[in-house]
């Protein structure tokens, strides 16, 4: 939150939703935020798997493989440093020069972060540099995804009507299981392969092909126009006096709110990475069982979770905005 936070008139957001060229803009926001927000759990999500399947023997081969597997897993863990900090830059800069450019920067940041780490050289190449890389590309994820997720939202909230915002903004929720599939179904493609492949180059491929989808996330994003509410916020910015320290004002005015939302998103992320990244690990090193096979469940887990979704909060708004197009 900035001086110039937004705040959400329902009158204007009624005005914006009311004809039927901005239900059609409402839908492609809905649309652009929700592939956006797939495409940055995709790049997120195939870090959790390689670190699993293949970065201790990478990236840590001086270490037993018990502490290249912890090391390694800490690796995802420092995300959680970097992405309150990507939160609280983009959702700053976002108050101040509009959504769309920083969901812009956020994507870019992801994209060309995920693609390098396809490109970081072993621990038998480079050395201690090659881990450095690896950690230092990991937090430029965190750091994107915090901005991401809060900002795809916002986006959604201020062109959806004033009764609907909530309703609207659980279609960026639903791409963390589109993610979560495509990221597995990826690297089960390339888990198939015999170890000498998939060590020396095969990891390397659904790193790569993201930039593809950077490529998508790009155009779709070009073409949202910025928020009615944004705009108007900016032509009354002059007449607002400026505020210091936004964050600490939030602290101070709405701390347990903020806990509160904390501990909840917390729970959900641990649950999230337990069953995605401890159960792969678990599956192949203590249960013996192949690569491929915890990645499939997860994969198919994914569908399952992404049908259920759309089932019960998706599928009615589908059909509201169908019929009034």
């Amino acid at each position: 939150m900035s001086q110039n936070a937004i705040v959400y008139p329902p009158e204007q957001s009624a005005e914006h939703a009311g004809t039927r060229e901005d239900r059609r803009k409402l839908t492609y926001v809905v649309g652009s935020s929700l592939a956006g927000n797939t495409i940055e759990q995709y790049d997120f999500m195939i870090y959790g798997l390689a670190a699993t399947l293949v970065f201790p023997h990478l990236f840590f081969p001086n270490l037993s493989p018990f502490a290249g597997t912890i090391v390694s897993f800490l690796t995802i863990a420092i995300t959680f440093f970097s992405r309150p900090l990507g939160a609280i830059f983009f959702g700053h800069y976002g108050d101040k020069i509009g959504r769309k450019k920083t969901l812009i920067i956020s994507i870019v940041m992801m994209g060309l972060a995920t693609f390098g780490i396809g490109l970081i050289p072993s621990y038998e190449v480079i050395g201690n540099f090659a881990p450095v890389l690896l950690v230092f590309l990991r937090l430029c994820q965190g750091f994107a995804i915090g901005g991401e997720w809060g900002g795809a939202s916002t986006m959604i909230a201020e062109y959806a009507p004033a009764n609907r915002r909530g309703f609207f903004g659980t279609f960026v929720q639903l791409g963390n299981s589109i993610g979560l599939f495509l990221s597995t179904a990826a690297f089960a493609l390339v888990a198939s392969l015999p170890d000498e492949q998939l060590f020396s180059w095969g990891w390397r491929v659904p790193f790569l092909v993201s930039v593809v989808l950077l490529g998508l996330g790009l155009f779709m994003r070009s073409k949202v126009d910025e928020t009615p509410v944004f705009l108007e916020a900016q032509k009354k910015k002059m007449q607002q006096p400026k505020q210091s320290m936004p964050l600490m004002r939030l602290l101070k005015t709405h701390p347990r709110a903020i806990l509160i939302t904390v501990a909840m998103r917390m729970t959900e992320l641990v649950l999230a990475y337990w069953i995605a990244v401890f159960f792969t690990s678990y599956a192949t090193t203590t249960l013996g069982l192949s690569r491929d096979i915890p990645l499939i469940a997860i994969a198919i887990a994914s569908v399952v979770g992404t049908f259920t979704f759309y089932s019960s909060v998706t599928f009615p708004i589908v059909l509201a905005v169908g019929r009034s197009i």
